[in-house]
């Protein structure tokens, strides 16, 4: 499933220079042909209620590794049908540049056919597309045809498309197309719940909202809740533009409704739903060992006399504070991958929280993989099966690093096993059980390098003078108050990871995944073979805020 990067900014003015070629240089275009480099970029989702007074916050999307674009091209407006071999070209993004296929960096060729052609694109690509049958528009039943899909991600509804010509210098040849954003956007607002204002200097941390609970929404009388991407603690979701729908949100404890939203094209609608009045703002030195709480509230490690009902409520201990994602955390990464934390939740930038139980608790342990998971397709697990899955390979940072196991990468390579979760039912039926607040990044398996911080305090790289250390003291006594499982408490089973075994010799991840032990009362790391797919672990989740 591919997502998106999205930026979220004050609009500025772009000026956009077109060239054109005087007569003498068109007779010195290339008579044969040459590579054509395509620039693909976002128009943005614009307020409908823009004006002076009113400041236009841009909803922008940045192309990352592995998107496809659909490309057409026409001789001239007039052409009823598309050039033979430029009908729904498929293009992905590569290394930075679009290419036609994957894997081997091929380009589309520049001839005498394409002097004069119009190129039409859209995102994201489908193998199956029905043109109108014009070269001005082709892409009106395409629009009028989509269906936004709750089977399918927010970026995977967001049909854009748009066109461009060729402009030539010598055999620099290059197609520029702004993509219009084809459907409408709802922005939702939630008012009320409680705003900590951090005061902490070292590192200093923006201000972190918790909601009034949980909210669902629905539009047409659909529940679109799993549609919601968030951005700066907002909602937003996708409708079919100049359509009246109806917007129906439940938030603490109330519903609110909105008839007849009716919004253009590439445009957005903010609404805010609760009251200011119910907002509390609060200053709050967060540290280790303080209390996260299931509707995201948080509650001092030293705070006096814990009722039952509050003690219930928590559901994890901090263990990092500062920005968790991994392009933040001072350790160096390599930066031509994804930070795919900082992509999906921008605002999860204040800390890590720990679960307070193992998740099959009751159980003891669980086995790692399912019956069909062990061998070999473990080790091609993150290079053959992703890498031939162009929606994963964007969140595969460390597939050559001699120190990939000391970052804090879990969310990271939880969603690379996201991708193929049969391989992994009893993982996922207990991440699937647990709830997280909407502010956080949800529960994910932490990786080695932070079960490595959990256990020893530290966390350093090799060769680099960045290091996190943390009071794990600290986090146990919060444990013990709340009667929770002290830190790899457990000894009749290894706490797993999302990390597989990295073999510098093979290019490639072995038949080993890493984890942390507690044999007589000595926690170590240590690597297991998992040729056998049975064997247990203890699974303990993670999750950012």
């Amino acid at each position: 499933m591919k997502r998106n990067k999205f930026i979220y900014a004050i609009m500025f003015v772009c000026t956009l220079f077109a060239t054109s070629c005087s007569n003498e240089e068109d007779i010195n275009l290339p008579a044969t042909q040459g590579s054509i480099r395509f620039n693909f970029s976002d128009s943005g989702v614009h307020n409908t209620v823009s004006t002076k007074a009113t400041t236009d916050k841009e909803y922008k999307t940045t192309f990352e590794e592995g998107d496809k674009i659909g490309l057409y091209a026409f001789a001239s407006t007039k052409a009823t049908s598309a050039i033979t071999g430029y009908e729904n070209v498929c293009l992905t993004y590569q290394g930075g540049e679009w290419v036609t296929t994957e894997g081997d960096g091929t380009t589309l060729t520049y001839d005498d056919q394409l002097r004069n052609a119009t190129f039409h694109a859209y995102y994201p690509y489908q193998e199956n597309v029905t043109l109108s049958g014009t070269a001005s528009s082709p892409f009106t039943t395409l629009i009028n045809d989509w269906v936004i899909n709750t089977d399918k991600s927010y970026t995977e509804n967001d049909l854009m498309t748009g066109s461009g010509t060729a402009s030539t210098n010598k055999n620099d040849i290059t197609v520029s197309i702004a993509l219009k954003h084809e459907m409408a956007m709802i922005v939702v607002g939630l008012s009320g719940g409680i705003t900590y204002k951090f005061t902490n200097q070292d590192p200093e941390l923006s201000d972190y909202t918790a909601s009034s609970g949980e909210a669902t929404f629905s539009i047409n009388n659909t529940d679109v809740t799993s549609l919601a991407e968030t951005i700066n603690g907002k909602y937003r979701f996708l409708v079919k533009p100049e359509t009246n729908a109806a917007l129906s949100v439940s938030y603490g404890g109330k519903t609110y409704t909105q008839e007849n939203v009716n919004i253009p094209a590439s445009k957005y609608q903010e609404y805010s739903v609760g009251s200011n009045s119910s907002s509390t703002t609060i200053d709050f030195n967060l540290s280790v060992g303080d209390y996260y709480c299931s509707d995201g509230t948080l509650i001092e490690s030293d705070a006096e006399q814990l009722s039952d009902d509050i003690k219930a409520k928590i559901i994890g201990v901090v263990y990092y504070v500062g920005n968790p994602q991994p392009g933040s955390t001072g350790l160096n990464y390599n930066s031509n991958y994804i930070d795919i934390l900082a992509a999906e939740h921008p605002s999860c930038t204040h800390g890590l929280v720990y679960a307070i139980k193992s998740a099959n608790t009751e159980n003891a342990v669980t086995s790692w993989g399912g019956e069909s998971f062990g061998g070999g397709k473990v080790s091609n697990y993150y290079t053959t099966y992703n890498y031939a899955t162009s929606t994963a390979k964007k969140y595969i940072w460390e597939t050559s690093s001699s120190n990939y196991g000391v970052r804090m990468l879990g969310y990271d390579y939880t969603a690379v096993l996201t991708v193929n979760r049969t391989d992994f039912p009893t993982l996922f039926q207990y991440l699937d059980q647990a709830t997280a607040p909407s502010v956080s990044s949800g529960w994910y398996l932490p990786s080695y390098g932070e079960l490595k911080l959990l256990a020893t305090g530290t966390l350093a790289q090799s060769g680099n003078n960045a290091g996190i250390n943390i009071d794990i003291d600290t986090i146990n006594t919060s444990l013990t108050n709340i009667a929770g499982e002290t830190l790899f408490e457990k000894t009749d089973a290894p706490y797993a990871s999302s990390t597989f075994n990295y073999s510098k010799n093979k290019e490639t991840f072995g038949n080993k995944i890493q984890v942390y032990t507690n044999t007589d009362s000595k926690i170590s790391g240590t690597t297991l073979d998992i040729s056998k797919n049975n064997f247990p672990h203890h699974l303990r989740f993670s999750l950012a805020f």
